[in-house]
């Protein structure tokens, strides 16, 4: 019987792992988005595989159930697992987990207090830390929604000196500058990307940051 919870257990998430990468193929994230529900929900997984064995039992069968509920489509039973665990597993990585989910759909949804309420919290509280600078990015990506650009400026400038060295950080950084832009900063957005040139030499980022600085001139 156990084995048989196992297998069932891996058919969920291969199923998951194969709907996720489907989208992937087919929506492929643009440079100056930041990281979404399809990256959010990646990482997720990643995670999830990694700490498994260090969450309560219950909370992580939780979790990997609300991935095979959105996976297969049904929405509705997937917020609602992500609801249960949030209420019934406060302090777990799984609960934080799920908060950075549902900020992700409440996002979509045009909710943006409720997101942020989520996400400010799991960037102050998350447990492991490893969760605090995505929620940090999808709070930026939330201000992005709402062109309420000079949060997202603060933010994002809290981001790079929080976490200089993240996976993210580079995307941020170009995102930095096109805000900049955006509010008609242009003396703040060159000098952004001659920080680009400078943090990341001889990269694809470096490379758009300069051809920008030629088009600001």
């Amino acid at each position: 019987m156990q084995k048989m919870i196992h297998q069932q257990k891996t058919t969920a998430t291969e199923k998951a792992v194969a709907y996720v990468a489907g989208q992937i193929r087919t929506n492929p994230t643009r440079v100056w988005t930041v990281v979404g529900f399809t990256l959010g929900i990646i990482v997720a997984f990643i995670f999830y595989i990694g700490i498994s064995a260090s969450v309560k039992n219950t909370a992580s069968d939780s979790l990997s159930q609300a991935y095979y509920y959105f996976a297969t489509g049904d929405g509705q039973k997937g917020v609602a697992q992500l609801d249960s665990i949030i209420s019934g597993y406060k302090s777990t990585p799984s609960a934080y987990q799920a908060r950075l989910m549902k900020a992700d759909i409440l996002t979509a949804q045009g909710d943006y207090k409720g997101a942020l309420a989520l996400l400010e919290e799991t960037f102050a509280n998350a447990n492991p830390k490893t969760l605090r600078p995505l929620a940090l990015n999808s709070i930026i990506y939330v201000y992005d929604r709402q062109k309420d650009f000079q949060n997202a400026i603060l933010r994002s400038r809290e981001f790079i000196n929080k976490f200089p060295k993240h996976f993210l950080v580079r995307n941020i950084h170009l995102n930095l500058a096109n805000y900049y832009v955006q509010i008609g900063d242009l003396a703040s957005a060159v000098k952004t990307y001659n920080e680009i040139l400078m943090a990341y030499p001889a990269s694809a980022e470096a490379d758009f940051a300069d051809a920008q600085l030629k088009n600001l001139k």
